[in-house]
């Protein structure tokens, strides 16, 4: 089990405000750090493009919530009483239920009957719906409509690289989330969400991709292909490339790094980061190739990675004194996402989609009258998954490198 500490961020204030806000509004009322959990979606998202830009309306999406913070109270006082401490002062602090579901959608939802508490009976679930008085017991989860507002994506295709009865390849595009999430603001413009737009509907993905990342995302069309491939990656019979544009690079092939790689809390972003530590795990990378090196005295290099762990090529490049150029968290320079919700259809959705009691709609509204900046994409970073060889299947994937990398 990995140990945890807490660094001070190495990147600046400025992109992890950015990252953080860009975040809250994308999440719109899903509560994240009580593992809000899908239901069930009541209308399919409208999804359209403008600018090179994809947007979804916003859409009603029933959640599951824990509520155990407010184990033994009524539930309409303890909704009153987060609203009244708001009121207060805007900062306080709350149950973790009210952490991204306001306590006035909460108090709306209960006023219109739209709650209900779930608990596990004998061989089934049941279902009550809750009126103000009804006290919280241990264990209980609340059912209810939360207002979604899904992350704009880039207007991009997703390429399929290889396809049988079995596997299929794709090369995922950089700035798009993997799986679907309407807790942070991502389904049917995730990469499953459009891929199930393009008829491929019961997948699993065999691994994750960061999301600032592009490249060979590997996924299996049944269970039995899906343990095929992750036993090879887990037994490391597996060969994967990446491509990286890096702020200079070796004089030739064949460098190796083998620092090893430990998992820490970053305390100006509050994610998960890699460090160097003599007390993390083995972690082994090799830079075979140099592939081009550019005007502005950065170099696309081929890294070959002999281990998996948390943000390797990432962390590994770093400490090798050559980051990747972009890549703020591990010691590049960041680069702003492209603006979006500035268009003509984008400010019509906004005033088409108006609920009360929903914070996101209120955000949206004041970008639209100009009281608040436009929110960008997410940044990307210089980092592509460029090759998956599985050698005991047979199977072998490129994603073609990207435009940055000028090969």
């Amino acid at each position: 089990m990995n140990k945890r500490r807490r660094r001070t961020g190495s990147h600046t204030v400025a992109l992890s405000k950015l990252s953080s806000f860009l975040c809250l509004c994308a999440v719109g009322l899903a509560s994240l750090r009580e593992r809000c959990s899908p239901a069930s979606c009541v209308v399919a998202p409208q999804v359209f493009r403008e600018h090179g830009v994809l947007y979804a309306a916003p859409y009603d999406h029933e959640v599951r919530v824990k509520i155990g913070s407010i184990t033994g109270q009524r539930i309409g006082d303890a909704i009153r009483a987060a609203q009244d401490a708001l009121a207060l002062d805007e900062n306080a602090e709350l149950p973790g239920m009210f952490n991204f579901i306001s306590p006035s959608w909460w108090l709306r939802q209960l006023n219109r009957g739209g709650i209900q508490v779930e608990r596990c009976a004998w061989q089934h679930l049941e279902f009550e719906r809750v009126e103000a008085d009804y006290v919280v017991k241990e264990g209980d989860r609340a059912r209810l409509m939360i207002h979604v507002h899904e992350r704009a994506a880039p207007d991009v295709e997703i390429p399929i690289i290889y396809e049988d009865r079995n596997f299929l390849a794709v090369s995922k595009p950089s700035s798009v989330d993997l799986t679907k999430n309407p807790g942070y603001g991502s389904v049917r413009l995730s990469v499953l969400g459009m891929l199930e737009e393009m008829g491929y509907t019961d997948i699993y993905p065999a691994h994750r991709i960061d999301k600032p990342v592009s490249g060979v995302l590997c996924l299996a069309k049944n269970k039995k292909a899906l343990s095929r491939l992750m036993r090879c990656i887990r037994n490391r019979k597996v060969q994967k490339t990446y491509l990286a544009r890096t702020m200079g690079g070796p004089d030739e092939g064949g460098f190796k790094i083998q620092a090893p790689l430990d998992v820490v809390l970053d305390n100006s972003t509050n994610k998960n980061v890699a460090v160097a530590s003599a007390s993390g795990k083995r972690s082994e990378s090799v830079i075979d190739d140099v592939f081009t090196r550019h005007a502005d005295s950065t170099a696309t290099l081929g890294v070959r990675i002999l281990t998996g762990r948390y943000h390797q090529v990432r962390c590994h490049l770093q400490h090798a004194g050559w980051p990747i150029a972009n890549d703020p968290i591990y010691g590049g320079v960041p680069q702003l996402g492209q603006e979006i919700f500035n268009g003509t259809r984008a400010r019509q959705m906004i005033e088409e989609h108006q609920i009360e009691g929903c914070t996101s709609c209120e955000y949206f509204r004041n970008v639209a009258k100009g009281v608040q900046p436009c929110p960008r994409l997410d940044p990307t970073i210089w980092l592509h998954s460029w090759r998956y060889n599985f050698p005991t299947l047979g199977l072998s994937f490129e994603a073609p490198p990207p435009d940055w990398a000028g090969m």
